[in-house]
This record gives C-alpha cells, sequence and structure tokens, in this order.
C-alpha cells in the first residue's frame, strides 16, 4: 500500500512539473520597457494573450499631461470623490521607487492614468491572469516576487510597529477575514505556491494600502510587506470597486469589493 501512495505522489509530482515547465514555455519577459508621460521605465510581461506591466505605477500625472493631487492629510484624502494619489505613510524616498505610488478608484475612473494604449484591467481580465495559473485559490504566490526580500515569512520579523496581534484578524472594515484563509487543496497550495517555479516575473510586491479615512498604519496588518491590493476598473456600486488583494499567508488571489476611497496600487494591462 505504501509503494501504491509513494508511486501516485511522484506521479503527481511529475505531472505537476510538466505542466509548469509547458506553462512557463507561453510566458516571456518583455524586451520592450513602457515608459509612462513621467518617463519611468517599467518592465512588462507576456502571460499567455495578456502583456502586463511587471512593476507598480509611479505616474504623478494623468496621461493628458495633467497633473495628479497629491493628498497628504488624512482629512483631505477622507473628504476626497476625485482622483488622488500618494506614497505609502507619505513616504516617497522610501517607498516609492519599489512599490510605486496608492491611487484612490477615481483615479481608475479617468481613464487617463496608464500610458496610452494600456488600461487598468477589468475585473474580469484579473480572472483570465488567474486563470491561467489554475485560478485565484493556488495563483498568489506564482505572481508574487519570489524569495523574502520585500515579501515577509514571519510578521515578528516586522517590528516597527508592532501591535501584539495574533496572526487570526478580522478586518471590519472590509468585512473579510484575512487571517486563515489557505487554498482548497492544501496539497497543491504547498507543491505550487511555495517554489521556485513562481519567479515569473511579474513580481507582485506587499505594498500595503491607504484605508479609506486615510490612514496608514491601522493594524498589525497593514504594514509594508505583508499584503499588496491593486484596482480593477470594474465598479461595484456609487462606493464600491473591485479589486483583488495577495497575502503573506497563502496562495490565494484574494477578491474585493471596497471603497473607492481607498489607496491601492495599480497595474496596467496592454490593449488588444
Amino acid at each position: 500500500m505504501m509503494t501504491i501512495v509513494y508511486y501516485l505522489k511522484q506521479k503527481r509530482s511529475e505531472l505537476l512539473l510538466i505542466f509548469f515547465l509547458t506553462l512557463l514555455s507561453t510566458i516571456s519577459v518583455n524586451a520592450q520597457y513602457l515608459t509612462d508621460i513621467d518617463s519611468n521605465k517599467y518592465n512588462t510581461i507576456i502571460i499567455g494573450k495578456q502583456v502586463w506591466m511587471a512593476e507598480n505605477l509611479k505616474v504623478t500625472r494623468f496621461n493628458d499631461g495633467q497633473p495628479l493631487p497629491l493628498i497628504l492629510s488624512n482629512d483631505e484624502w477622507s473628504s476626497l470623490t476625485s482622483p488622488g494619489f500618494c506614497y505609502f505613510n507619505n513616504l516617497k524616498e522610501k517607498y516609492g521607487n519599489i512599490y510605486g505610488a496608492l491611487y484612490n478608484w477615481y483615479v481608475v475612473e479617468s481613464g487617463k492614468i496608464c500610458p496610452k494604449g494600456w488600461h487598468i484591467p477589468t475585473n474580469e481580465e484579473w480572472d483570465v491572469l488567474c486563470n491561467y495559473f489554475g485560478g485565484r485559490f493556488v495563483s498568489g504566490n506564482m505572481l508574487k516576487e519570489s524569495g523574502n526580500l520585500h515579501w515577509t515569512k514571519n510578521p515578528n520579523d516586522l517590528d516597527e510597529y508592532d501591535y501584539g496581534y495574533e496572526y487570526d484578524y478580522y478586518n471590519e472594515e472590509f468585512d473579510e477575514y484575512i487571517g486563515n484563509e489557505r487554498s482548497l487543496d492544501p496539497s497543491i497550495n504547498e507543491n505550487i505556491a511555495h517554489n521556485d517555479i513562481n519567479n515569473l516575473s511579474f513580481n507582485a510586491l506587499p505594498g500595503s494600502l491607504r484605508f479609506p479615512n486615510g490612514n496608514f498604519i491601522k493594524d498589525y496588518y497593514s504594514q509594508i510587506g505583508l499584503y499588496g491590493y491593486w484596482w480593477s476598473s470594474t465598479s461595484n456600486s456609487e462606493t464600491h470597486a473591485k479589486a483583488i488583494s495577495l497575502s503573506y499567508l497563502d496562495a490565494i488571489v484574494h477578491y474585493k469589493n471596497d471603497k473607492k476611497k481607498s489607496g491601492y496600487s495599480i497595474r496596467c494591462i496592454k490593449d488588444n
């Protein structure tokens, strides 16, 4: 019986390896840079039939040259119903170049933030990306930057804002349990999401967020290094829009319905 189980595990591992080698053959880092109106250059990556930016957006102007308001104060951010951006904790020098800027959804709504010929992905386009790697329950770590340079494996390593919370935490503002979510198939989660095969150069980074009330550090889990958040262009109501997030905890791409006043990262995708 043990021999049969071992054989089946070996065959499963071989099939997974064949699957991902085939997958990698359809993925390539585009040699051409994408340049925005501020002359920032971005790596791009071809994944299936999609072409994505492989870095978070940093631009400070719309693609027609109009300046994008930089919002520093919490009060101004929380009352804003028009485009605005910031850097995490208002520290451009420390975070801006690595993680890019954080934008509210009204920037997305403008349709003028990506370089011409590119756009912010719809929720369906994020879906296509996730499904390419086997679905949202296993694709998260395929999108993350490999290693621990920016993604932490242990929240205790981040001691600057040590709130002393346990790892299970209920975020009431977003009505989402974010503490213990795992893949529906833990064995796939371990075999696919936590190995070096995830270094595909999509390079999703844990750039955290700005909350709708203007705060950056609300709790133990809003630190740089733990979570990343990205807008879609899909509006869900007058006050909420679709987004995705990635967590240091698991390989899940978390689908979110969040307040448009939130400050999230942006990735652009090339027009068809």
